[in-house]
C-alpha cells in the first residue's frame, strides 16, 4: 500500500530571509584548467519555507548546497545567514554556524555504524560542547521523527528508511535555522521516499526551514517553490514567489 503524499502548502507569506545568496561562484582549479561549479547564484530563503532546489548532476546543486551549509566557501560573493555575513566569517565562526544554526540530511545518512541510534543523534550536541540533558534531547529528537522505540539499535540493524529518520533526528537535535537535505530519498525505494517527504513536511509544518536538493519532480512538488539549476546557474531566479 503506497504512503499518502501531504499535499505541500501554499506560497509561504514574505518574513526575513534565513539564507540570501549573491551572486555565488565556485570555481575549482583541474590542473590548468578552471571548472566552474557554479555561476553567479542569488537566492533567498524565508523563514518557514521548504524549498527544493532541482537539476542534473553537474548543475551545480550540491555545490550550493555546500556552499550555504558552510562546508566549503565561494570563490566570489556573498553569503547572507539570518543577517550575518558569512563570507567574512574565521574558519572557527562558520564551523561554528554549521554546527549550531544549520542542519544537515544526506543521501547516504553518515551514521555511525558502531553506535546506537540515540548516541548518533547525540553527537552535534557534544560537538558543541553540550553535556547536559544531551540524552533527553536526542530522545526527544527521535520520538518527533517516529524512532523513539528504536534508539537502542545500531544502524545496521535498521531499515534504510530507519537510518534516514535517524539522521533527521540528528539533524534537528540542536535546532537549527535552517534544514539542508541533500538528495534526501536517494538511497530509498519510492514507498519509503514517500513517507520520509511526509516527515520533512510535517517538519516543515511545525516551523523548519528546509531547502532540499532533488533531480526528482515528484519529491520536489513536496515543497512550496521550485528552483532549478543548469550548467551552474540558477535559472528561473532565487527570490520568493
Amino acid at each position: 500500500m503506497m504512503a499518502t503524499k501531504v499535499a505541500p502548502k501554499e506560497g509561504q507569506p514574505a518574513s526575513d530571509p534565513v539564507i540570501q545568496s549573491h551572486f555565488l561562484s565556485r570555481v575549482y582549479k583541474m590542473g590548468s584548467v578552471d571548472v566552474h561549479a557554479l555561476r553567479d547564484a542569488s537566492l533567498q530563503v524565508h523563514q518557514g519555507e521548504f524549498v527544493a532546489l532541482m537539476g542534473s548532476s553537474g548543475s551545480g546543486k550540491s555545490t550550493l548546497l555546500h556552499l550555504l551549509g558552510c562546508l566549503d566557501e565561494p570563490t566570489s560573493g556573498s553569503y547572507i545567514l539570518e543577517g550575518h555575513s558569512v563570507d567574512r566569517m574565521s574558519r572557527n565562526q562558520r564551523a561554528r554556524v554549521r554546527n549550531e544554526r544549520i542542519g544537515f540530511v544526506f543521501q547516504t545518512f553518515n551514521l555511525l555504524a558502531r553506535v546506537s541510534a540515540l548516541e548518533n543523534v547525540t553527537l552535534p550536541l557534544l560537538y558543541r560542547g553540550r553535556q547536559k540533558q544531551v540524552r533527553e534531547r536526542a530522545a526527544a529528537a527521535l520520538e518527533r521523527v517516529g524512532l523513539d522505540q528504536r534508539a537502542g539499535h545500531k544502524p545496521m540493524e535498521l531499515s534504510g528508511g530507519e537510518q534516514q529518520r535517524v539522521a533527521i533526528a540528528r539533524a534537528i537535535v540542536t535546532n537549527p535555522v535552517i534544514l539542508l537535505a541533500d538528495e534526501p530519498t536517494g538511497n530509498l525505494d519510492s514507498r519509503t521516499g514517500e513517507e520520509i517527504m511526509q516527515l520533512l513536511t510535517k517538519l516543515n509544518q511545525e516551523g523548519s526551514t528546509i531547502l532540499m536538493v532533488t533531480h526528482d519532480a515528484e519529491i520536489a512538488a513536496y515543497a512550496h517553490r521550485t528552483l532549478h539549476m543548469h550548467d551552474g546557474k540558477i535559472i528561473n531566479g532565487g527570490g520568493a514567489e
